[in-house]
């Protein structure tokens, strides 16, 4: 394998479009860039025990933490190759070395 291209990248698996590490963690990065514009002054108003009325509303009201927002996900019919952080996260599997979202039947 060179540089960190995947064995599978380029190609589908089961209909999964594969991106390799560079690929994934350039979105990854851009994601968590656009959302700091709303998680960071959040976070610094905590820090200095400040309430803002309508955005930590929000926050409260949706109970998601900045940590959870900021967290990418490839989202259905994307798999990330080589990106074993993936594979501690509930609704993810691996196939053939590919990290892919699943729907998880509830019994």
């Amino acid at each position: 394998m060179s540089g960190n291209r995947h064995p599978q990248a380029g190609r589908t698996l089961v209909g999964v479009q594969i991106l390799t590490r560079g690929e994934w963690t350039e979105r990854a990065s851009a994601h968590a860039a656009r959302v700091h514009a709303w998680t960071g002054p959040h976070l610094e108003r905590r820090r200095r025990g400040e309430r803002h009325p309508v955005h930590d509303f929000l926050f409260d009201y949706y109970n998601y933490s900045p940590a959870a927002l900021a967290r990418w996900h490839p989202g259905f019919g994307v798999g990330v190759a080589d990106a074993p952080e993936y594979g501690v996260l509930t609704g993810y599997q691996q196939v053939e070395g590919v990290h892919t979202a699943v729907i998880r039947d509830k019994q």
